[in-house]
Parts: structure tokens; sequence; C-alpha cells
């Protein structure tokens, strides 16, 4: 898959498989490229047909790595994001619009209204329905450095998952969901 300006590969294969739709609908592309005017924004990705009631993150859980920041993330977001794994059996019958290839090479977020992101962006926007934790997602959508960073790192992470899970294990060990200190409450209060 070609890369494009300003895209990741997960935007990339969107923008590929809705560019059908978009000759189909407008009978004309509207740069040299090929890919709508600013097809990397939010508002111009595709759309899924059925959104799930609430946000949905897929993100690969054969990985070690993203599972056990997965388990984090459920802590943070508590019941605002649902979590599915890209194996699912259901999901290519549930999302038709993205491609198998897209969903394979990062996280992406489904909101409830049927938008789609992905790569850090995903991560970001999941992480933002936390209380108070929004900033990150603010900082990517006014900052084109911090947004092209923040992707940037996100590939290398994304291509590297061995050594980030070992990175992973000797920060934090084999769990990094937040302490809860429950025992330190029980011993001494």
């Amino acid at each position: 898959m070609r890369e494009v300006a300003g895209t990741t590969r997960c935007k990339a294969s969107i923008l590929e498989a809705s560019r059908a739709r978009t000759v189909a609908v407008s009978g004309k592309f509207l740069d040299e490229t090929g890919i709508p005017h600013q097809a990397w924004r939010v508002s111009d990705r595709p759309r899924v047909a059925a959104p799930p009631p609430k946000p949905l993150l897929i993100y690969d859980g054969d990985c070690r790595f993203c599972s056990l920041w997965i388990k984090r993330w459920k802590q943070t977001t508590g019941n605002a994001v649902d979590y599915l794994p890209l194996q699912d059996d259901q999901l290519s019958a549930r999302f038709p619009e993205i491609p198998r290839s897209s969903f394979e090479n990062a996280v992406h977020l489904i909101e409830a209204d049927g938008r789609t992101c992905c790569g850090a962006e995903a991560a970001f926007a999941a992480l933002s329905k936390a209380p108070g934790a929004g900033r990150l997602l603010w900082l990517y959508g006014k900052s084109p450095l911090f947004a092209g960073l923040s992707e940037l790192i996100y590939r290398f992470v994304a291509g590297h998952r061995g050594l980030c899970s070992w990175l992973t294990r000797i920060g934090w060990g084999t769990h990094v969901e937040r302490p809860s200190h429950c025992l330190t409450r029980w011993l001494f209060l």
C-alpha cells in the first residue's frame, strides 16, 4: 500500500476503500493524487453505517503489548468505551466499510455517531472519554506537529511491539493497571 502524505497506513487503507465510493458519488477526484481534499481529517473519513451504541476501540488481541495496555485503558475509561479484539469473528460483518488490513495496521476507534479514526488519534480519542483526559486529543487536533510526531511514534511502537512489550515489563512489570492500594487501606484504615 502506498503512503499518502499526511496519513498513516491505516488512514490510507480506509481512503483506498472509500475511493470507489467517492468516484461513484462525485464522479471525480478533488486532487491529482485521487485522494479527496483533506481526506486525513476526521470529518472526511468514511462513517460506518451501523455504529456501536458507545465508542468502540478495536485492537490486536493477539499482541501482548496491546492487550497489556488495553487493560490499563479499560481501567482509565471505565464504561465510556467498549473494547473489541480484531480477531472477533463478527468484526468484518459489523463494519464492512473498514478493510481488515486497516484493522491489522493500527487500533481503530468507532464513535457512536459512526465517525472513525485510527492510530495515535484513536488512542487519544479513546482516552479522552475519561474525565479530564482530553488534552492530548485537543493538542492532536490543534497542532499538526504534535499530530505528526504522535503518528510517527505510534508507527514506531506498532512496528516494534516486541521491544515495547519488553520495555513495558521492565518499567511496569506484567500488570500495567493502576494500583488499587487495597491492602494498604485494609491494613491502615
